[in-house]
């Protein structure tokens, strides 16, 4: 992100931008055992929510505005696509970690994360569109899976990014990753990683 460019914040739940952040400078913080830098910014139009409880927030560069486009996603029964899944991978309903799914413009995302054979981690992204469902990730017999995921207003190959949750299954090991849509599939950005967005 170049310096000079603001952070749009934007409400998880709502979608909507709540705040502008300024990029203020870096502070080093020494907490005896790690030692790390923190980028500092200034908050401003900040639109309070009424409450911050389990509320998730995320940014965006004011310089992808012209790649927004509006989303109200909703969350969908996940039934139909979970029978889809089970007959694809074979699991049972014990071995599904989770599975979530939303709805926009008329797709659906599902994603589910499920134990495969001798308990291996398995996560897959599935689009269901005009009764036709594709595979846009798959995590398949490893050690961590995707977890959760946030539907953005940030478009690439007139997909949305996704934010997402991911983690090693009966541990607190998580971390979170960009998913962008390649044309075919999603592709997990490593934080070092940059997508030119067009």
């Amino acid at each position: 992100m170049p310096w000079t460019a603001e952070l749009w914040l934007f409400n998880a739940k709502t979608h909507s931008k709540i705040g502008t952040l300024t990029f203020e400078g870096v502070e080093y913080y020494d907490e005896m055992i790690t030692t790390s830098y923190i980028a500092v910014f200034n908050l401003t139009d900040f639109e309070e929510s009424i409450s911050f409880t389990n509320t998730d927030y995320y940014c965006i560069s004011s310089n992808a505005s012209p790649f927004l486009t509006p989303v109200n996603p909703n969350k969908a029964n996940s039934d139909v696509s979970r029978k889809e899944l089970q007959g694809k991978y074979g699991f049972q309903d014990g071995k599904v970690l989770k599975i979530s799914s939303m709805i926009y413009n008329d797709i659906t995302l599902t994603l589910c994360s499920f134990y495969g054979e001798n308990y291996s981690a398995n996560s897959v992204l599935l689009e269901s569109y005009n009764q036709k469902n594709t595979v846009l990730n798959e995590i398949l017999q490893d050690e961590y899976v995707m977890w959760d995921f946030i539907i953005t207003p940030l478009s690439h190959r007139k997909k949305p990014v996704l934010i997402m949750e991911m983690g090693i299954p009966d541990t607190d090991n998580n971390w979170t990753q960009i998913g962008v849509f390649n044309g075919s599939q999603y592709i997990l950005q490593l934080p070092n990683d940059l997508v030119k967005v067009e």
